[in-house]
């Protein structure tokens, strides 16, 4: 069975920045420790997804291949169905690994420490 895991900001955290009662040095600390994690993450979402890409395009091409006239006729189908479901793949682990996060940490900043807000957003 396959589980499906998403990054979120401790609620603890996320509180305390909200109320401003997070340390200054910590939240600087914070900031570019998941500006890293997230640089970290995204190259490993292009490249996990640029491998699905090859994939299921070597299967579109093995169906293509295997059925040349009855896929011809829904080629265009074939394309944009591709380029869907890359597409949904491709927002799925954004949203789980990076987006989760960088909503909840930029929002609690914003309430938080409105003047930090421009320095410290993910």
């Amino acid at each position: 069975m396959a589980v499906i895991s998403f990054k979120t900001l401790n609620n603890n955290v996320q509180d305390a920045i909200s109320m401003g009662k997070f340390p200054e040095k910590n939240l600087r600390e914070l900031s570019a420790n998941l500006k890293a994690s997230q640089k970290k993450e995204f190259k490993f979402m292009i490249i996990f997804v640029a491998i699905m890409a090859v994939f299921i395009g070597g299967l579109f091409g093995y169906i293509l291949y295997s059925n040349p006239v009855e896929v011809q006729e829904h080629l265009l189908g074939w394309i944009l169905g591709y380029l869907g479901i890359i597409a949904i793949i491709l927002l799925g682990i954004y949203l789980t690994q990076i987006g989760i996060i960088r909503g909840q940490f930029n929002i609690a900043l914003r309430e938080g420490y409105p003047e930090l807000y421009k320095e410290l957003k993910l």
